[in-house]
C-alpha cells in the first residue's frame, strides 16, 4: 500500500484512539455498569462521533473511485483515438501498397507487351534479312544461268521463273517492312521511340 493511500487510515485510527482515550480519561473513575441502558448510552456516544467519520471516509472513497474511473475513461478514450488513428495509418499505408502494387503491374504489363513487340519487329527484320539473302540469291543464279531451288524445294531453271522466284521474296520483303512499321506504331503508343 503507498503512503497517499496509508493516510486515511491513519487518521480513522487516530480518530478511534482519540474519541476513545477521551471516553476513558472523562469515565476512568465510573465502575462498569450491568444496565443495558447505560452501555446503549456508550454506544450512542461512540456511535454519534465514529458514524460521521465513517460516513466521511466512505464520501473520500467514494469521490477516489469516482476520479480513478474518470481518469481510466479518460485513458481509455485516448487508447482508443490511438488505436483508431494508427488503424487508419494503417489503412492508408494499406491503400497507398494497393496503388503501387497496381502501378507496378500496369508497368509490368506495358514491359511485357513492349518486349513482345520488340520481338516481333526482330522476327520480321530476320524474315526481311532471309528474303534479302534469297533475292542476292536468285541475283547470282540469274547473272551465272544456274538453276536454284526456291523455298518449297522446286528447282528453277529459267530465267523467268527464277525473277517469279525473286519477285515473290521482294514482295514478302514489302509486307514484311509495312507489318515492322504497324508494329512499330504499336510499340510507340506504349514507349515513345526516337525514329
Amino acid at each position: 500500500m503507498s503512503n497517499t493511500y496509508k493516510w486515511p487510515w491513519v487518521l480513522i485510527y487516530l480518530y478511534i484512539f482519540l474519541v476513545s482515550a477521551t471516553y476513558i480519561l472523562w469515565f476512568h473513575d465510573y465502575n462498569f455498569s450491568n444496565s443495558p441502558s447505560d452501555w446503549g448510552t456508550v454506544g450512542d456516544y461512540f456511535g454519534g462521533l465514529i458514524n460521521p467519520l465513517c460516513s466521511i471516509m466512505a464520501l473520500y472513497f467514494l469521490i477516489k473511485t469516482y476520479r480513478a474511473q474518470k481518469e481510466e475513461l479518460s485513458e481509455t478514450k485516448e487508447a482508443l483515438q490511438s488505436s483508431a488513428k494508427h488503424q487508419k495509418d494503417a489503412a492508408t499505408a494499406q491503400k497507398n501498397l494497393v496503388e503501387l502494387e497496381k502501378k507496378r503491374l500496369v508497368s509490368a504489363e506495358k514491359l511485357l507487351v513492349i518486349q513482345i513487340l520488340n520481338a516481333d519487329i526482330i522476327s520480321k527484320y530476320d524474315e526481311i534479312k532471309f528474303l534479302s539473302s534469297e533475292v542476292n540469291r536468285c541475283t547470282t543464279a540469274m547473272n551465272s544461268n544456274w538453276s536454284m531451288p526456291n523455298l518449297k524445294g522446286v528447282k528453277l531453271h529459267s530465267d523467268s521463273e527464277i525473277s517469279g522466284y525473286r519477285n515473290s521474296c521482294l514482295g514478302k520483303i514489302d509486307k514484311e517492312i509495312i507489318e515492322i512499321n504497324k508494329l512499330r506504331d504499336k510499340l510507340k503508343k506504349h514507349h515513345p521511340i526516337e525514329d
